[in-house]
C-alpha cells in the first residue's frame, strides 16, 4: 500500500470524473489544438490538484509528478524525466495525461 502526503487526491479525482467535469472542461474550453497526448482537462486539473495539495507555485506541480503514491492514486504512470532518460519519448496511454480515463472506481 502506498501512502502520500497529498491525501484525498484520489477521492477528489473520482468526484471530478463522476460529475462529468473532465468532459465538460474538454468540451467547453479550447486551449490546445492537438490533443496528443493531453487534453484541456489535463492542464486545468493539473493546476487545480496542485492548489488542492498545497501548491502555491507552478513549480510545485513537479512534487505531484514525482510522488509515486499520488500518481498511483490517480491511476497514472510516472512520466520519465527526459533529462535523465534520453531514450524515453513523450508519455502515451496510462500517463498522467490520461489519468482521467484511468481513475480508480
Amino acid at each position: 500500500m502506498d501512502a502520500t502526503c497529498f491525501g484525498g487526491i484520489a477521492a477528489r479525482h473520482r468526484l471530478v470524473v463522476r460529475l462529468g467535469l473532465v468532459d465538460r472542461i474538454n468540451d467547453d474550453l479550447e486551449l490546445v489544438k492537438v490533443h496528443l497526448p493531453y487534453h484541456e482537462s489535463d492542464h486545468v486539473l493539473n493546476l487545480i490538484y496542485n492548489v488542492a495539495c498545497g501548491g502555491t507555485r507552478l513549480e510545485d506541480i513537479e512534487r505531484l509528478w514525482h510522488d509515486t503514491a499520488s500518481m498511483n492514486a490517480l491511476g497514472a504512470d510516472l512520466i520519465p524525466d527526459l533529462t535523465t532518460d534520453p531514450g524515453s519519448s513523450r508519455p502515451g496511454p496510462g500517463s498522467i495525461g490520461s489519468a482521467h480515463t484511468a481513475a480508480p472506481q
